[in-house]
């Protein structure tokens, strides 16, 4: 068998399917007229196509309207799903109350917010009014030398009442023997500071050698040469307790009119406490 009966044998199944142009059709043609074995095997595969379609059973009538009707279906959009009018109630109702969550949360924070801040604010204000005593007893670096050192204590307690007047008697009794105030002249022989100015000065004297109970070391700086400590402080209420409770715990004498101190800067955000020995 050459090469171009290959080619034929090829040509020969394209024609039984009805697939071989008219071109192809005759060199399949003039070849079969001169090679014998290619013109038996085009008659061996006719024989066989025709039984193949004999036993081929037909197609049926609606087979082609049924594969037309599934396309049409097939291309069809999808339906919306509509929910039952149950489920879009309880949908709704969980809307609804996650919604008045949403809203009544907030409204609950502002209020516990409130009610902290009045507390705090009440806090505060009985806290001003206990600091506004002890500084008026310890508020030396005022100009009141001719004035008694509880005149000013006792002109808050008239104005505020009798509950002034018993926290006062309270913190008068309690202090009773723990720290002293001293209106003797005082003088500050040396400062260590360099050229600072500070809202206010406080000075005491007495036996201390150890105050990292009362403050943050790091604002503290100690003087071994002549026993002295001094301490930055921020000029608020939280300091004035502090420089309290450590006259009161180490029994120390505040100095009321001390005399050689460098003058005061109202807008400085420091205050300076001067412990100094007896």
């Amino acid at each position: 068998m050459s090469n171009n009966c290959q080619d034929v044998i090829e040509r020969m199944n394209l024609y039984l399917d009805g697939r071989l142009t008219g071109g192809q059709y005759q060199e399949l043609a003039k070849h079969l007229e001169q090679c014998e074995h290619c013109r038996k095997r085009m008659n061996y595969l006719r024989v066989i196509s025709s039984e193949i379609r004999a036993d081929r059973p037909p197609m049926p009538d609606h087979l082609h309207s049924n594969i037309m009707q599934y396309i049409a279906k097939a291309n069809e959009p999808a339906p919306v799903r509509k929910l039952p009018l149950k489920k879009w109630a309880k949908t709704l109702a969980i809307c609804a109350a996650a919604l008045a969550v949403l809203v009544s949360v907030p409204m609950v924070v502002k209020t516990v917010n409130d009610q902290q801040s009045q507390t705090s604010d009440l806090s505060t204000a009985r806290t001003e009014s206990w600091f506004e005593r002890l500084l008026n007893k310890l508020n030396f670096f005022t100009s009141k030398d001719d004035v008694p050192a509880d005149a000013d204590a006792d002109e808050d307690a008239n104005a505020s009442g009798d509950n002034d007047n018993q926290d006062a008697n309270a913190d008068n009794n309690s202090s009773a023997g723990q720290g002293a105030v001293s209106e003797l002249p005082y003088v500050v022989s040396v400062v260590h500071q360099n050229n600072e100015r500070f809202a206010r000065y406080y000075v005491v004297t007495g036996s201390v050698q150890d105050v990292s109970s009362f403050f943050n070391m790091k604002n503290v700086e100690i003087y071994p040469q002549d026993g002295s400590i001094y301490v930055r402080l921020l000029n608020n209420a939280t300091s004035s307790a502090q420089i309290y409770n450590c006259i009161r715990q180490l029994n120390l004498t505040m100095q009321m009119n001390p005399k050689g101190l460098p003058d005061v800067d109202e807008n400085a955000p420091e205050i300076l406490l001067m412990i100094l020995p007896k």
